[in-house]
């Protein structure tokens, strides 16, 4: 872990940038991906399979299994996808729903907001 990891900072930047794109703060998901977010700055792991590493560890640390972290994340984006801001949804990930149809995938997300935060922190 990383001497300077401060928690609480991140869970501050994380829940203001989470709100910002229209994740719901009264769903499961926001929690999760609060979690997942700060595991995966806290870890430094690359994100190629979530579901082997980092689902697992947001799990043990929830006692939430490991498909309801998968499904309550995917209905948290997908709710912010359709009603959040679509400029800054196009700034992070390029593309917005009146561009493409696809929403950003659990691991984009997570991923793009892990490195939006990272350095902001490291410019703050």
């Amino acid at each position: 872990m990383n001497q300077e990891f401060n928690e609480k900072y991140y869970e501050e930047k994380i829940g203001d940038l989470l709100r910002k794109l229209g994740i719901p703060v009264n769903s499961k998901g926001y929690k999760l991906l609060k979690i997942s977010i700060i595991k995966q700055i806290e870890d430094n792991n690359e994100l190629t399979s979530i579901t082997k590493t980092l689902y697992p560890t947001v799990s043990q640390e929830t006692n939430i299994k490991v498909k309801s972290i998968e499904s309550g994340i995917r209905y948290a984006i997908q709710k912010a996808y359709k009603r959040g801001n679509e400029s800054l949804y196009k700034d992070l990930f390029g593309y917005s729903k009146t561009t493409c149809d696809k929403q950003p995938t659990n691991t984009e997300f997570i991923a793009c907001v892990t490195e939006i935060i990272t350095k902001e922190y490291t410019y703050d």
